[in-house]
């Protein structure tokens, strides 16, 4: 009896010792829970339960076991090649609509100034293409053949005067030969390269009126487009009676004033082109004279013509 109760009074320690031992290794050696213990928890993707934070050797090692995509060659391969972008197209629609919109707004009267400034540049374009081809207010050619005439090459003056084009070389050319083939026929020759001149200059001055009228009554036909919009606006004036809006009579004056605008936007092109072709027609003119009277008179008045030896009659000296 007490041999059995002292075994199971000592056996208590050992129990007690060996519970100490087997529950001790459970609170030191679990990593999780020590882990949990001593730091905090890093944060975690929701979606996939993985931490948000990656040490920088994992991200190199990725980065380093990521294949990189192969890049394409573009100077090799020529359908890879990016084209330049088509050019903008906003400036030419933008134009088209402000010119739209003011042609409704004006009324006919714009649109028929509209018309009447597309015939105007095309007259212009058409005249400044017909004076370069005709070598308007070029005289070299001219000159130089006066030159060969007055030195007695009177075949090679009109051989090189043929292949001219200007009215000054064909006048000039009509008049050498008159004077060349016909010399006693003076007045003659004088009515015949008069009418030369007039048909060669009349070619000059075809659609010269036209511009010129342009000018005219471009501003006129503005000016009535105002007129008759000033008239609407004071219409609606009246029909507003007591409630009278400021803007509805500022609007209508406005829109009659473009009119005027574009009248005038018309003929001051028109007006400053005739007056320039004008005044080239002119200039041809002067000189078809001036060199024609020269093959005519054969320039006796000119030093270059005097006699070594003149007859002397008191103060006047003559040719003799």
């Amino acid at each position: 009896m007490t041999s059995s109760s002292f075994s199971s009074h000592a056996s208590f320690p050992q129990l007690a010792q060996a519970s100490q031992t087997d529950a001790s290794p459970s609170l030191v050696q679990d990593p999780t829970t020590a882990q949990g213990l001593s730091a905090p928890t890093e944060p975690k993707n929701a979606d996939s339960g993985t931490s948000l934070s990656a040490s920088p050797a994992t991200d190199t090692a990725a980065t380093e076991a990521a294949p990189t995509a192969p890049q394409p060659d573009l100077a090799m391969d020529p359908d890879l090649v990016v084209s330049p972008p088509p050019p903008p197209q906003g400036f030419i629609e933008s134009a088209m609509g402000q010119i739209q919109s003011i042609m409704e707004m004006g009324g006919p009267v714009v649109v028929l100034l509209s018309i009447l400034s597309v015939l105007s540049l095309t007259v212009i374009l058409y005249k400044v293409w017909q004076f370069s081809w005709l070598g308007i207010g070029r005289h070299k050619r001219a000159r130089k053949a006066l030159l060969q005439w007055r030195q007695g090459q009177q075949v090679e003056a009109i051989d090189l005067l043929a292949k001219g084009k200007a009215p000054v070389s064909v006048v000039l050319l009509h008049a050498m030969r008159g004077q060349l083939f016909h010399p006693d026929k003076g007045a003659l020759i004088r009515e015949d390269v008069e009418r030369v001149a007039l048909s060669s200059l009349s070619k000059t001055r075809f659609l010269l009126r036209f511009l010129e009228t342009v000018g005219q009554i471009s501003p006129l036909l503005g000016l009535f487009g105002t007129v008759i919009g000033m008239i609407e606006a004071f219409q609606r004036l009246q029909q507003a009676g007591a409630s009278v809006d400021p803007s509805v009579l500022a609007g209508g004056i406005w829109v009659a004033l473009l009119t005027t605008a574009v009248g005038l936007a018309v003929a001051i092109p028109a007006s400053l082109f005739a007056d320039w072709f004008s005044s080239r027609v002119e200039r041809e003119q002067d000189v078809i004279e001036e060199l024609v009277t020269s093959v005519l008179t054969g320039q006796i008045t000119d030093a270059s013509s005097t006699p070594a030896n003149p007859v002397v009659h008191g103060d006047l000296a003559y040719a003799t």
